[in-house]
């Protein structure tokens, strides 16, 4: 028995470090979040997915969380119709420039707002997000 742990252990089959390498959903930071919205426009129904360092629409390959440079959210329409929406915008990985993305939630799609802003935050800490809508008052300088 021990001889044949040793030969395991040197071909590395038995690896110590391998065996509590993958903890699935015990790891700390790799979360995996899915939230049903719509992508760019009314009805253009997606899914985005953050899990780990990837912000992912659908399969795509996505964007990490240091290509966000900010976000921000606010409503359109009025009540019992209202849209609410965020806008991303992030730099691109080939080229370099600067693009938006938009999802929205038709007026019952509070909860799922709320949960997007909330991973959001986690996901990129450090960006502020800015409110936009009818009842924000802006700073003019």
């Amino acid at each position: 028995m021990h001889r044949f742990l040793f030969v395991a252990l040197a071909a590395g089959l038995l690896s110590p470090a391998a065996s509590m390498a993958d903890l699935g959903k015990a790891e700390v930071g790799v979360e995996k979040t899915s939230i049903k919205t719509w992508c760019g426009k009314r009805k253009n129904t997606c899914v985005v997915t953050f899990e780990g360092e990837r912000m992912r629409i659908d399969d795509g390959k996505g964007i990490s969380s240091n290509q966000i440079l900010e976000y921000w959210s606010g409503n359109e329409g009025t009540f019992g119709n209202a849209e609410l929406w965020v806008k991303v915008t992030y730099r691109k990985t080939v080229g370099g420039e600067e693009a938006t993305g938009k999802f929205i939630w038709g007026p019952f799609g509070n909860g799922r707002w709320t949960s997007f802003l909330r991973v959001l935050r986690d996901f990129a800490p450090g960006l502020e997000r800015r409110d936009i809508g009818p009842n924000v008052e802006l700073e003019v300088k």
